[in-house]
């Protein structure tokens, strides 16, 4: 098939004009102004190199078609090969590799978990270690630019929030010591499919040529997969992969890298995974008890806005200029006690309904939560003092109940004064009657709805 455009782009060039030339020289001879110029000797020998011309400009016009097509089917094979891989990375998306922006870190800094007094003091050793990379080597020659924890507990207990903690303390780390932080988010989901192994092998030259462009002594990753018995099974393949890559990190990469896994199933992860060397720190993140129980629905209650902001955050906004005023004039004093009025005013919601729900713990409901595991609801005397008690009530599933107690309670003070629920609430607690408010706010079925709820909270998370 004639290439027209490897034709014109021949034209342009030298030996195109050669070939004019040539073919011009052998017509001339055969003109007929011009056979007694070119006739004889003179005219045979024009006739001679113009057919030389014309013969070597051709093989290179055949040579240079030739050359065209064969470089237009290697284009053509390139296009498919690249089109058959856009078809496939098209199929799943690439494990990210992404700075924290301000805007997370901020919401990490305000979900802080509620924790018993045991498992914040492992948490907070395991949160001192973070980050501590100058020292070459640590137990069993391990490097300390690598580090592993494994949080693992009941669903809802707080594991993922501990979690994101320690990437923030992470970050704090990384940017004193003038290193971006690189995250990384792994899903279980992500390396579930057929394509999780090349994913993993993606991730890792994505982050070989993060350190290589900028530098080890100028980046820092961390690894965070939740849920990681979803794919980190034992026998898996997956597995199996993930293992390599993590000890690549620890045999090539010397770039700090932290990785924290959590897991509702320890026994369900391959043992190599989680062994000393990959890693090396496991912490329970457990049920919290009736102490750190009663410490969530009093944050959750204090949680309440008004106009958008808490009350703690309403005084705040006023006293902050008042104290930098106080500050200007080196009175400590009153700035001390402004601190005092503005932490008391940030718990005044719990303060308030503090004596309802004590009252409210003691009485006995009746409730029919759901059960998922036989598909039916079951009818239930039980009150919120039991379900306090109760070690497999979550910490999530505590907040919803203050959660839900706190939505019906503005629920109804609207009822009464659209514009400012809360002042209603502080209002009508405030008369010195608790069965009175709670009468009046029909808060014994309340608490029945919140009970029954949490329940079955906790009969979706057994399932689990």
């Amino acid at each position: 098939m004639v290439n027209l455009h490897s034709i014109k782009r021949f034209l342009n060039t030298p030996k195109a004009k050669s070939a004019i030339i040539g073919g011009a020289m052998m017509v001339l001879p055969h003109v007929r102004l011009l056979k007694p110029l070119l006739g004889g000797q003179l005219g045979a020998t024009v006739n001679l190199v113009g057919m030389g011309l014309t013969i070597f400009s051709g093989i290179q016009l055949l040579f240079n078609m030739a050359h065209s097509h064969a470089a237009d089917l290697v284009d053509k094979k390139n296009a498919g090969e690249l089109n058959n891989l856009i078809k496939t990375q098209q199929k799943w998306t690439p494990i990210a590799i992404s700075e924290l922006s301000e805007s997370n870190l901020e919401k990490i800094n305000l979900e802080k978990p509620i924790l018993s007094d045991d498992t914040q003091e492992k948490v907070n050793a395991e949160l001192d270690k973070i980050g501590n990379w100058n020292n070459p080597l640590g137990m069993n020659g391990i490097s300390q630019t690598y580090q592993s924890v494994l949080l693992y507990g009941p669903t809802g207990s707080g594991k993922s929030s501990v979690a994101r903690q320690m990437i923030a303390n992470f970050d704090k780390k990384a940017k004193q010591g003038r290193r971006t932080h690189y995250h990384i988010k792994i899903e279980p989901t992500m390396l579930s499919s057929e394509y999780g192994n090349a994913k993993l092998g993606k991730l890792l030259d994505d982050i070989k040529s993060k350190i290589n462009t900028q530098g080890e002594d100028k980046v820092a990753f961390s690894i965070l997969m939740d849920e990681c018995d979803g794919a980190l099974k034992k026998g898996n393949e997956t597995a199996n992969q993930y293992n390599t890559m993590i000890d690549a990190f620890t045999k090539e990469v010397k770039a700090p890298m932290l990785q924290i896994l959590t897991t509702n199933h320890m026994n369900a992860i391959d043992p190599r995974t989680i062994r000393l060397g990959r890693c090396d720190t496991k912490i329970e993140i457990p049920n919290p008890d009736r102490q750190t129980k009663q410490e969530i629905i009093r944050q959750t209650i204090d949680s309440i806005t008004y106009n958008g902001r808490t009350i703690g955050q309403v005084f705040q906004s006023i006293t902050t200029p008042v104290k930098a005023a106080f500050k200007v004039l080196g009175n400590q004093a009153i700035r001390d006690r402004l601190d005092k009025a503005q932490e008391a005013m940030s718990t005044i919601a719990s303060q308030s309904l503090e004596p309802v729900f004590d009252r409210l713990a003691n009485l006995t409901v009746r409730c029919r939560p759901y059960n998922v595991a036989t598909g039916k609801r079951r009818v239930t005397e039980t009150s919120l003092n039991r379900l306090l008690d109760d070690e497999t009530i979550s910490g999530s599933t505590t907040a919803e109940i203050a959660q839900h107690f706190l939505k019906s309670l503005t629920v109804k003070a609207r009822q009464k004064d659209n514009q400012d629920p809360f002042r209603q609430i502080v209002n009508d607690v405030g008369s010195g009657n608790t069965d009175e408010f709670i009468r009046a706010y029909d808060l014994k079925s309340v608490i029945s709805e919140a009970i029954e709820q949490a329940l079955t909270q906790k009969s979706l998370e057994e399932k689990k």
